[in-house]
């Protein structure tokens, strides 16, 4: 595949070039054309231009240099458009990368985002040109699935990068070896990140250089940004004690006693680093009213914008004066207290980010939405060629089944093949859409019709399965799975399907053959690794299901049905404490599940905590009033609280709902 990647600041630099080195893994043919940094060409990306010659912010600033900005734009279309890649790959930058969507999107070339906009702070209305433009959205904070959910446009969350970069970050020095290495002295250290740009540095070192000065006991050291040379904060520094690393930020941040922040994704770097903070800003005066009147957020600081509650001080424009940032500057050294205050809110805030990880789910996404089986691509199968005019047609329905609407699409697709109908791409393109419609018994007559036209090609025989298997024709889904493997037996997505196929037949045994045979082609396989641990479950090895659902946890630990599973193996090996926390935290990423939140009030049941087993019963029955199980174990509940009539008055709801066991209970307790 072809990738073009966007990145226009230091950031987007670190995260995309992780991305790279994440898809490499997956499409080892990968070819990287990219605007962004030194990272990102060191993955073997051809540079186009550095983001350093991109970055400029806030109202004003953009107006004065408009005329570079749109050198760039013209610039980027034209490269974009001479190296036709496979995909566009946006990362955050929106001012550009919006503009960069739409060009793609209207010149028939796919757009994935990667690091959303902040719509959900300010111009929200966005969210309908990222609609019409943006193929697939791929966010890392965790609200941002619900602030796009209310505008019925689903998008992945695949968890923050910044765990990556901390995870995969070695430990390159101790803090003796860190002090001799950058000329510093023995005092405690206050970190001074001032930004990535240079016109916002100016503005917060002019205070933060004031502020060493009322601080004798401590060294103040500036974390550089890697693409500002050395001598421009020594011009901004000179005759004073400031000190200066670079490339070394999480050094200095590490051996640190505290730090001062500009706003930005620094903060959750610093929160990450579990180092106290003072978030700082300051821009130009006119752009600063601008933005307050358009910006819609309590909070400038990622750190407090997750947490949704004032964690950090933000100190913004004015109130960002030598005074105030010493005034909070002395609590967070000296007030411990408040040190563990905030470094408690970051331990919270760590769990709602998700783990490690989001390199690797985003490549795996990003390949799972390329895959010639699953979306609308016209060269995929060698050998399909077309009149100008059926191909005009095909790519025409192509786009419109994109914009899912499918009743147009259809419409080309039909005139396509009566151009021509013993072309097969046509009659592929419309069996897609039949499935997307969920009119399966059209998309097998059109898959049929391809493997007559295409017989030595596995992608039709695969749809044709995925149609069987909607429609409950395991046993047949599973012929066709076959004769697919027969023509590409290195395909894990079509071992893995027929194993589900197995799974539904209740044939476990097949089924784990299929997991493991898929396992072998593609070992970061979070769906097979769990589905073969709901084998080992029905089969009741718990342990062997507990290893599986461990190990899908650990390469996706984002879907709650892999805890749910843990937690109920755990539950039946009698780990009850263990398979309660698993269902928490199966909760907090889904918690609408019914069953889950059945397992964990039984959990609690089992811990012989009565008051949380009726508290998340009632949970139940307040979606679901007639559920038998939940009205028999919620009287269970409150018999041992003491509340024998409520006891009793569930066993008769339960009864009435068709439950046995309540029928021995009320006997045993309400007569």
């Amino acid at each position: 595949m072809r990738y073009y990647i966007l990145a226009g600041e230091a950031s987007g630099d670190l995260h995309a070039s992780n991305l790279m080195k994440a898809l490499k893994e997956e499409d080892p043919q990968a070819d990287f054309r990219c605007w962004g940094g030194d990272l990102m060409q060191q993955q073997g990306g051809v540079l186009v231009k550095h983001y350093r010659d991109l970055a400029f912010m806030g109202f004003l600033e953009v107006a004065e240099h408009l005329p570079q900005i749109l050198r760039n734009f013209r610039f980027c279309e034209h490269d974009l458009l001479q190296y036709q890649p496979d995909i566009l790959i946006l990362v955050d930058y929106p001012g550009f990368n919006l503009r960069m969507a739409k060009f793609a999107h209207l010149h028939k070339i796919r757009v994935f985002y990667y690091i959303s906009p902040q719509l959900w702070a300010w111009r929200s209305s966005r969210v309908k040109k990222i609609k019409r433009w943006v193929d697939k959205m791929f966010v890392i904070l965790p609200f941002e699935k619900d602030f796009y959910g209310k505008f019925g446009y689903p998008v992945d969350f695949v968890g923050h990068p910044l765990l990556d970069a901390l995870h995969d970050r070695l430990e390159r020095s101790s803090r003796e070896q860190f002090l001799l290495q950058n000329n510093l002295g023995e005092k405690p250290i206050i970190a001074l990140l001032p930004g990535s740009r240079k016109m916002e540095i100016r503005k917060m070192l002019a205070e933060m250089v004031k502020v060493s000065m009322d601080f004798p006991g401590y060294q103040f050291v500036i974390a550089g940004a890697p693409s500002i040379d050395a001598s421009f904060y020594q011009a901004l520094t000179q005759g004073t004690s400031v000190g200066f690393v670079t490339n070394q930020t999480y050094d200095l941040l590490n051996h640190s006693r505290a730090a001062l922040v500009t706003s930005g994704t620094a903060t959750l770097e610093t929160a990450l680093m579990n180092l106290p903070q003072v978030v700082c800003y300051k821009g130009n005066y006119l752009s600063f009213l601008i933005a307050k009147r358009l910006i819609k957020v309590r909070f400038i600081s990622l750190v407090n914008l997750i947490m949704e509650r004032p964690l950090v001080t933000e100190l913004i424009q004015q109130e960002m004066n030598r005074v105030r940032i010493g005034e909070e500057l002395k609590k967070i050294t000296e007030d411990e207290k408040v040190r563990s205050e905030m470094t408690a809110g970051y331990e919270e805030m760590k769990s709602k980010l998700g783990g490690p990880g989001a390199s690797q789910r985003t490549a795996r996404l990003i390949r799972k939405y390329l895959l010639p089986v699953l979306i609308f691509l016209v060269t995929t199968i060698p050998g399909w060629g077309q009149a100008s005019r059926q191909k005009e047609l095909i790519d025409a329905g192509i786009l419109k089944a994109k914009m899912m609407d499918y009743k147009a699409a259809l419409a080309d697709f039909d005139e396509a093949i009566r151009i021509d109908s013993t072309e097969a791409e046509p009659f592929y393109n419309r069996g897609i859409v039949f499935s997307e419609m969920k009119d399966y018994p059209s998309a097998i007559s059109d898959f049929t019709r391809v493997i007559r036209i295409r017989p030595a090609y596995p992608e039709p025989y695969f749809n044709r399965a995925l149609a069987k298997d909607y429609q409950n024709d395991h046993r047949d889904a599973i012929r066709d799975y076959s004769k697919a493997l027969g023509l590409k037996p290195d395909y894990p997505e079509a071992l893995h399907n027929r194993g589900l196929a197995w799974f539904d037949l209740g044939n476990y045994t097949e089924a784990m053959n299929d997991f493991t045979r898929a396992l072998q082609y593609r070992p970061q396989f979070a769906e097979a690794l769990y589905n073969r641990g709901l084998c080992w479950f029905n089969t009741n090895d718990y342990p062997a299901a507990i290893t599986d659902f461990d190990a899908a946890i650990s390469v996706d630990p984002l879907q709650y049905e892999y805890y749910s599973g843990r937690g109920a193996a755990l539950a039946a090996s009698m780990q009850y404490e263990k398979a309660k926390d698993d269902f928490l935290t199966a909760l907090r990423l889904n918690p609408g599940d019914t069953d889950t939140r059945k397992n964990l009030a039984l959990a609690f049941l089992y811990l012989k905590n009565y008051e949380e087993a009726e508290k998340w019963y009632t949970a139940v029955l307040n979606d679901f009033p007639e559920d038998q199980d939940a009205l028999t174990n919620r009287g269970v509940a409150r018999n041992y609280l003491g509340n024998l009539k409520g006891a009793c008055d569930d066993w008769t709801a339960a009864i009435r709902a068709g439950s046995e066991k309540a029928v021995t209970y009320q006997s045993r307790y309400c007569q």
